[in-house]
């Protein structure tokens, strides 16, 4: 085992020169350059025998101890196993992996048995840190590759299935054949400066992220590596339009650099610069390859900067200005609209989302245009687009709404319904103008006022569902009863604030007749005592006396 230099300082012609050194304590310590984990030491142990030629690893567990064994060319120098940080591989090797020689250490600080050509070597305790761990000549001589023995919990095929899959290797658990698949299917763009395929997805595939465990949300990381076997997830915050890239390293020489010991990040150094550079300008061409794209102005202008000669996205637009969320939703605008996109882009209005307009003047626009009544050739129809669409032709080209106005009649009742205040009014009217001269007008039977009290006229008792003005009266509150619970007390106000006013006592009317009317057949008449009597006439003319129950004595 090579001997580690404490110096860490020297004279050189009379001044004082500094150089590298590794200190003997981090022996001490190598058995926590990992994290432990058993897909950590599975990694480690796959890696170490691909790079020794292997083309086949079997793995079997048996009362706690797994065997490793490879068909590789097998271990040439026991002396270099522990040289922490020295590595036997050849110079091919060293420029196309970056091998760390600190592999072995993941099995620290087990009980580690290695044969390998005629020699076994057990290595254990104060072995991983200064203790001499004899070679012998093996009484069970491999003379074929490598075997590791060691206790462990069970490397069982479904944790190595998802670490090897990508190897390149064919490995057995327990007489089992692991999947063995290409990391990238079909064509790819060859990077051979960089030892790499690459190719852009619409998504990454299931057993990718399997192979990746999850470790980050595909929402923000966009981008995976095989590296020979091991999958690694980065970030790479420029690739345009929800699109993802799978990177394939062909064993060329790079200088893509992984983070050791673990490698479970990529460094940031210059050929990962040029690499998303690559990806950029691929993805762009994707999109351009694919016809059509939904991305920002800005996006958009970034792909003409880099050559990619990019058609206008598709308009991307909502109709109306109100929209489901979490909660209930708002009246539906016609689906005879919504489904005519031509009709849309030459008869839509874009709402600026600076009109100042407040939440009731949102809500107006929304309502005119779905319960409006306008000729069908001509239909008010209000869109809203994100500003990042800014740039468009069909964006800046589109007329807008410049002003909507509420006119409301005599009120008749007001009261309340969920959190919010309900008037019933005479008639309701909304009128919206906009910037083509164009005024759209329509009696409503629902609107809010400028304070955001809701306003109804009668024929919102057939015309709205409840849910739909539960919408504008305070909605779904997360921290309250179940959906349906609250959609339920909601109906229950809505039914009385339509009872209350008709008179002060018809909800009583009609909840009695109701209970009536479905609890007890056959009456014509039913008179209720303030003592809680009942004397029902029935429809033969008899007399039915339905008393209280006697209270019970003290």
């Amino acid at each position: 085992m090579e001997t580690i230099t404490p110096a860490v300082s020297e004279k050189i012609i009379g001044k004082l020169a500094i150089r590298p050194t590794v200190n003997s304590k981090i022996l001490k310590k190598a058995d926590r350059l990992f994290t432990g984990s058993l897909e950590g030491r599975i990694t480690e142990v796959i890696q170490n025998a691909r790079r020794a030629g292997t083309t086949q690893v079997s793995i079997s567990n048996q009362d706690g101890i797994v065997t490793v064994r490879d068909n590789g060319s097998g271990i040439e120098d026991f002396s270099l196993l522990l040289n922490l940080g020295g590595s036997g591989w050849d110079e091919a090797c060293e420029v196309s992996e970056d091998p760390a020689g600190i592999g072995l250490f993941s099995l620290a600080p087990r009980e580690v048995t290695i044969r390998s050509k005629g020699k076994v070597v057990k290595i254990s305790g104060d072995g991983w840190v200064s203790a001499p761990s004899v070679v012998r000549d093996d009484p069970r001589p491999v003379l074929q590759g490598t075997v590791l023995e060691f206790q462990d919990e069970s490397w069982d095929y479904q944790t190595v299935n998802r670490l090897v899959r990508y190897s390149g290797l064919t490995v057995y658990v327990n007489n089992v054949r692991c999947d063995k698949d290409d990391f990238i299917e079909g064509n790819a763009i060859h990077i051979p400066n960089l030892g790499c395929r690459i190719k852009i997805v619409e998504k990454i595939p299931y057993n990718v992220k399997d192979a990746c465990d999850g470790r980050r949300s595909w929402y923000c990381i966009r981008t995976a590596i095989n590296f020979h076997g091991q999958v690694v997830q980065w970030r790479a915050e420029n690739i345009p339009g929800h699109l993802y890239c799978l990177v394939d390293m062909t064993g060329e020489p790079t200088a893509l650099r992984l983070l050791l010991p673990a490698r479970t990040a990529v460094v940031e150094n210059a050929a990962l610069k040029e690499l998303n550079a690559a990806i950029e300008v691929a993805a762009f061409q994707f999109i351009k390859d694919r016809g059509r794209h939904t991305l920002p102005y800005e996006t958009y202008l970034r792909g003409r900067e880099l050559g990619i000669d990019l058609p206008e996205a598709d308009p991307q637009y909502q109709v109306g200005t109100l929209y489901e969320g979490d909660g209930p939703a708002p009246v539906e605008i016609s689906a005879d609209i919504t489904d005519m996109p031509d009709v849309l882009m030459t008869k839509a209005y874009r709402v600026p989302d600076d009109l100042y307009a407040g939440e009731s003047g949102d809500a107006n626009i929304h309502l005119l245009a779905a319960l409006g009544n306008f000729p069908k050739d001509a239909p008010f129809v209000p869109v809203v687009i994100n500003r990042e669409y800014d740039g468009y032709s069909w964006a800046d080209g589109m007329p807008t709404v410049v002003s909507v106005e509420m006119e409301s009649g005599e009120p008749h009742y007001e009261g309340y319904a969920g959190t919010g205040e309900v008037t019933l009014v005479s008639d309701l009217a909304i009128v919206v103008r906009t910037n083509d001269g164009k005024t759209f007008a329509s009696p409503v039977c629902m609107a809010l006022d400028h304070e955001e009290h809701l306003l109804v006229t009668w024929d919102a008792k057939e015309d709205i569902a409840s849910s739909e003005a539960w919408y504008h009266l305070g909605g779904f509150n997360d921290d309250g009863d179940s959906y349906d619970s609250q959609l339920y007390d909601f109906e229950q106000d809505w039914k009385r604030f339509w009872a209350n006013a008709v008179g002060p006592h018809e909800h009583v009317r009609q909840e009695v007749t109701s209970l009536l009317k479905y609890m007890l057949e056959g009456w014509t008449e039913v008179r209720i005592t303030p003592s809680g009597e009942m004397y029902v006439t029935m429809e033969d003319n008899s007399e039915m006396v339905i008393s209280p129950p006697m209270k019970k004595a003290a």
